[in-house]
């Protein structure tokens, strides 16, 4: 089994350039279990000569790796710090340093949701100080259909229950039968098809000297093995900014225990880099 296993990462590979072998096992395993029931082929040979005789089943079985799971305000008290530590520490000390701009990047963004959030918190947050911030605020995800969505900026009714409700009524307005973020917010975050796992470092759609104050990557690298993750780390380290903050899943802390990262608040994914 291990050995057809094998050949279909390369078999991919080779006809697509997507490299499946940085996808922990046990993810993997089930995802191709699930294409293997789905084409009724019913075993990991089968499924390669399957594979190999319908080259549709390709992006099928990559697209089955794309997890869109996400929604609004995903972790409540790291958006809270966010607005009431994190976010007055960072504007407070580019003031003081007379730096120009809030840089935000929420990678693995799917359709939206988070990036979204941090918008809405930035302009809560001005409204506050009754104070202008430049800003740029970036949303990435590997998936193009993903992305396109997330530019529309419309959602159904179930993925706004952790959307406080003064955030609902201020940046939300009736659309249809759904509900659709109005101008202002969604032009505050600029959404890129991106892949984290894209082999040079410095393939990005920003400038290499680019540097975030905050980078949400979370939930993301529970998917991968442990090349995958370095791959992703490495990537997402070089555009963080000096002091800036690195925010993940609270599943995700133990990964980045080893980088030069100091953990803020115990139990919760929200690391500053020290270097």
């Amino acid at each position: 089994m291990y050995k057809y296993k094998l050949k279909i990462i390369q078999l991919v590979k080779d006809k697509s350039k997507m490299d499946l072998s940085v996808y922990d096992d046990v993810f993997f395993d089930g995802i191709l279990k699930k294409r293997i029931e789905n084409t009724q082929t019913y075993s990991h040979e089968k499924y390669l000569t399957f594979l190999k005789n319908n080259p549709d089943e390709i992006p099928e079985l990559i697209n089955s790796f794309f997890i869109p799971y996400s929604y609004f305000f995903r972790s409540p008290l790291i958006f809270t710090y966010f607005n009431e530590v994190l976010l007055p520490d960072i504007i407070n000390n580019k003031f003081k340093n007379e730096e120009k701009e809030l840089r935000i990047w929420s990678a693995g963004t799917a359709v939206g949701e988070e990036a979204y959030s941090w918008a809405m918190l930035t302009d809560y947050f001005m409204n506050k100080i009754n104070k202008y911030i430049p800003h740029t605020i970036v949303g990435t995800d590997s998936c193009s259909s993903q992305i396109n969505k997330a530019k529309e900026a419309i959602y159904p009714e179930n993925k706004l229950y952790n959307v406080p409700q003064k955030f609902f009524y201020e940046y939300f307005y009736q659309h249809g039968k759904e509900n659709k973020i109005i101008p202002r917010i969604r032009e505050m975050v600029t959404f890129y098809t991106f892949d984290l796992l894209s082999p040079e470092i410095t393939k990005t759609p920003w400038d290499t000297n680019f540097k975030f104050d905050i980078i949400n990557c979370s939930n993301i690298l529970i998917y991968y093995n442990k090349t995958g993750r370095e791959a992703i780390i490495t990537k997402l380290l070089k555009y963080l900014g000096k002091g800036g903050y690195l925010i993940t899943s609270r599943s995700e802390t133990e990964i980045f225990i080893k980088y030069p990262l100091k953990q803020t608040i115990n139990s919760v994914g929200i690391f500053k880099k020290t270097n």
